[in-house]
């Protein structure tokens, strides 16, 4: 084709592949203007852990209602000074919409009302305490009971009260609905305190509107409580602000990922630049680069925006560092240039590296897309913005670079001579000692292999932040709870049975209650009783109120109650028979039932109830008590992520391995099997040295280690397709392929810092791989040579 059609056609493509960046950039400010289009909820990341669909659908709302609930502790010396700062932030809370509840004082009434509710069913509400006595026929216990709260001076006892229920049942049982484990919690005029011998702790309880991985949300919420924190401080001398919850969690995992994505972002850029500078003695080249590496993350966030409808901000901060790969092409076209100098034009250049590119390209998407097909949302999301990110990265090169620069630069040429002088270290006559060295640095990987361990925490998605954990330790120590995402759904065909299944359960736990083994729990049933227990309770009370009793013959001796209260007592019991027991309807229905009801989750016929834990510490005895009651499943959520990683991580090293080999079979079509293996020895050592780098390391191997395998493969096949391309090892290859390297070892470098567990190890197995493979890829060249290869010209001498 004359050079006259190639530029035309050149300019045709460069102008086409402009309009569509353009529409792409278009639509992406609609979409920006459309809604949120970040995520960083972290359970979205993985795929549903494997249960019935009316199980996982519950878990999933327990979940969601507990992530938005806070709790705000306003401390001073001073209970006074507390309770000032608590209501001055409770004011400045109130201000916003970010809550549908904020509670600082209780109502006096909400006890009024739950009396109220409850006083016509007093003969049917019995203790566990009192009705665990009377089952054992231990009269004298509960009569022991009874007497002292008669003459505790402290009691409360009106004349109304004794007059209605002369037993006491009725306080007995409003006495057991106190939540295990909240008893360092008092109500003072209204507000909840924990009383310290120095100090004074006032209790704020919040729901939020939105789930608090909202990054709006956070937005919003988290400068809020910055400067509440600072008034607090500086207005109430003594005083400070604890909070604890989902919320500052995610809000400092947001932070995190932000910072994390600008720094290895940025600082991928800066050392590029450096590099491109020091290199090619030009700005246009660093120009020309940064334009595909922005091209590439652009097209990869649009497509995962486009399949997704969001975009993960981990797969923001593994997608910064896809600068490593994509700034490959337009190292090797800048190298070509270099090293022919003025001698060809832009288009021969292209040429000559096209192939190489390539094929690279096609390998490291082919390996990424062995990721699509597994069911993992954040691996599917991170396949993706790579495999897009990388093709339109190369759709830069290949249609921009010929038209943006039609002359070849030559640079001062010393880069070339020092890789001239490296290169011939890999002469092929040397072939021998390569490979022995390889074959030593491969038994020494092997050792470190055998010293790995495996981690399937799910928690090492999590930031850790020091601040936000001592806050919610002190929380929790101070409220003398300790609730760890453990709950249990309970079902059954109808309100009665779902009622009698957790009265049934519930002995199960007192057992391990009383073992030590459990800190606390929360049920349904104990705020309203099933029907058959509430007609067994009016039995066990029958005797009491008998003629004979001996325990209205006590009160009469002790207190002097009269005979006249037996037999009024005794008279509304018998009107009450025909009464209906009580229910969950009713119970649902009054104020009082309030802060509770979220215990109730409804249902289609099947309806179902949840019990919060607190203090788990036996929680495969718990597991199998579940499994023993039918309608009982325990839910263990950090447990069953932790799973989840554990199986995901054994299919990813099973896909991966598919994906070497696939990479393999295509690479033999172009250079037979002796040409293919000289290719992917270079990943596959590379991945063994990593590996066993970690071993000696002593860090642990997790799903995301795995991960970094494909990144490995992607990379380092390409490196060796690049060698094997140029025939030997050619300065202005190796000085593609160390540039390459350098700027990704840079940006996963800085991944292998961070603060979460997850990225660090991803971070940290790409940055001992990818030395590997740069400092391993010229075997491509020397290993099973093929005669065919030419020798490009321009090699410095």
């Amino acid at each position: 084709m004359p050079p006259k059609s190639i530029t035309l056609l050149s300019r045709a493509g460069a102008l086409l592949w402009l309009l569509v960046i353009a529409g792409i950039c278009v639509w992406l400010l609609i979409r920006f203007s459309g809604g949120p289009v970040l995520n960083a909820d972290l359970i979205s990341l993985l795929p549903g852990v494997q249960q019935e669909p009316a199980i996982r659908a519950a878990a999933k709302e327990v979940s969601e209602v507990a992530e938005r609930k806070i709790a705000f502790l306003v401390s001073a010396s001073d209970e006074g000074v507390a309770r000032q700062a608590a209501t001055f932030v409770f004011d400045r809370l109130s201000e916003s919409k970010l809550f549908v509840r904020l509670e600082l004082q209780r109502d006096p009434a909400a006890l009024r009302q739950l009396g109220s509710l409850y006083f016509p069913y007093r003969f049917q509400l019995l203790s566990p305490q009192t009705r665990q006595e009377l089952l054992a026929e231990r009269q004298e216990d509960f009569q022991r009971r009874l007497m002292s709260r008669y003459l505790n001076p402290l009691g409360g006892l009106s004349s109304g009260l004794i007059e209605g229920d002369p037993l006491l049942l009725l306080p007995d049982y409003l006495a057991s609905l106190a939540p295990q484990g909240a008893s360092k919690l008092q109500i003072n005029d209204g507000f909840l305190v924990v009383q310290e011998e120095n100090a004074a702790h006032v209790l704020l309880l919040a729901d939020l509107a939105g789930t608090p991985f909202s990054i709006e949300l956070q937005d919003d919420l988290a400068p809020r409580l910055q400067r509440l924190r600072r008034e607090v401080d500086e207005d109430y001398p003594g005083a400070g602000l604890l909070v604890a919850g989902v919320f500052p969690h995610a809000a400092a995992g947001t932070a995190s990922a932000r910072r994390e994505v600008s720094v290895v972002g940025g600082g991928s850029l800066v050392g590029i630049f450096v590099l491109f500078i020091l290199v090619f003695r030009s700005i246009r080249p660093f120009l020309m680069g940064a334009l595909a590496v922005v091209v590439g993350c652009l097209g990869g966030f649009v497509a995962c925006l486009a399949v997704f409808g969001q975009v993960h901000l981990m797969t923001l901060v593994f997608g910064a560092s896809l600068v490593g790969i994509s700034v490959d092409y337009s190292l090797h076209y800048f190298c070509e240039r270099m090293a022919d100098g003025e001698q060809r034009t832009s288009h021969a250049v292209l040429r000559s590296v096209f192939p190489g590119i390539t094929l690279g390209l096609v390998t490291s998407v082919v390996g990424f897309a062995g990721v699509l097909i597994a069911p993992f949302p954040g691996m599917r999301e991170m396949a993706v913005f790579s495999s897009v990110g990388l093709i339109s990265a190369w759709l830069c090169v290949v249609l921009f670079y010929p038209v943006m620069a039609p002359r070849a630069g030559t640079g001062d040429g010393l880069p070339l001579k020092w890789a001239a002088a490296y290169s011939r270290l890999w002469e092929r006559d040397r072939k021998g000692g390569a490979l022995i060295g390889l074959m030593v640095i491969l038994a020494v990987a092997a050792v470190g292999c055998l010293k790995l361990s495996p981690l399937d925490d799910f928690r090492m998605l999590q930031t850790h932040d020091p601040e936000v954990v001592a806050d919610e330790e002190r929380v929790r120590h101070l409220l003398g709870q300790d609730h760890a995402g453990q709950f249990l759904l309970v079902s059954g065909d109808d309100e009665a049975m779902l009622l009698e299944r957790e009265e049934a359960f519930i002995a199960d736990l007192q057992s391990l209650l009383e073992g030590g083994e459990l800190g606390g729990y929360t049920a349904l049933s104990q705020f309203v009783p099933s029907p058959a227990r509430q007609e067994e309770n009016r039995a066990l009370i029958a005797p009491l109120i008998s003629e004979d009793s001996t325990t209205f013959q006590e009160l009469s001796r002790t207190v002097g109650l009269p005979e006249t209260a037996r037999r009024a007592y005794a008279s509304a019991l018998r009107e009450s028979d025909g009464q209906p027991p009580l229910s969950l309807h009713q119970w649902l229905a009054s104020p009082a039932s309030a802060p509770f009801r979220y215990l109730w989750l409804g249902g289609e016929g099947a309806p179902m109830s949840v019990i919060p834990l607190s203090g788990l510490r036996n929680a495969a005895a718990l597991r199998e008590a579940a499994e023993s009651h039918e309608g009982v499943e325990f839910i263990d959520r950090v447990q069953s992520l932790s799973d989840v990683f554990n199986s995901y991580r054994t299919k990813t090293l099973w896909l991966t391995v598919a994906s070497y080999l696939v990479v393999a079979l295509l690479l033999a079509v172009r250079y037979g099997r002796r040409g293919a293996l000289s290719v992917i020895v270079v990943p596959m050592a590379a991945a063994l040295v990593s590996f066993g780098a970690l071993g000696f390391l002593s860090e642990p191997i997790s799903l995301f280690n795995i991960i970094a395998l494909l990144l490995i493969l992607g990379i380092g096949v390409d490196y060796g397709i690049f060698f094997r391309e140029a025939g030997l090892v050619r300065p202005a290859t190796l000085l593609a392929v160390a540039m390459s390297a350098l700027t990704t070892i840079m940006a996963f470098g800085l991944l292998s810092v961070s603060a979460t567990t997850a990225v660090h190890s991803f971070g940290l197995t790409l940055l001992l791989g990818i030395s590997a493979a740069f400092f391993l890829s010229p075997l491509a060249a020397i290993l099973f040579p093929s005669h065919s290869s030419h020798r490009a010209t321009g090699v410095v001498q």
